[in-house]
């Protein structure tokens, strides 16, 4: 995703839909790495008393260069064959990243940052992923 008007458009509703489910004190900075060939890495790090910042890397070309430059423990040795649809989640401690694999409008406008939000709270409150 080449756009950043419609990633910071995502971003913002990201944060504004998971804002009402975190405690006021939370914040959260998002790193974006955007993907020449499609898609991004967000890398969303939470933090009690955090400002709310984006900071965009360069354009990577493939997916699987930004990943190399994530400090991420969930892929490792050769990813230059690893590609990816839709939206992955992955989370860590106080960490999440979201990989968007694709650049399709659907993913990235409308209610795509509120179903996401969905997706991750269902997952980490051991619900279902459905919905």
């Amino acid at each position: 995703m080449k756009d950043k008007n419609s990633i910071q458009a995502y971003i913002n509703r990201f944060r504004k839909e998971l804002g009402v489910k975190l405690r006021p004190d939370i914040g959260m900075e998002v790193i974006v790495h955007p993907v020449k060939e499609g898609g991004a890495i967000l890398e969303l790090i939470l933090g009690v008393n955090k400002s709310n910042s984006d900071h965009y890397e360069k354009l990577n070309n493939k997916i699987s260069q930004a990943l190399k430059k994530i400090n991420q423990h969930f892929f490792e040795g050769e990813l230059s064959n690893l590609q990816f649809g839709g939206t992955n989640i992955l989370a860590e401690k106080d960490r999440i990243i979201l990989i968007k694999g694709g650049d399709n409008p659907e993913e990235w406008e409308g209610e795509a940052a509120k179903n996401d939000v969905h997706r991750l709270v269902n997952a980490l409150s051991g619900g279902s992923n459905e919905g």
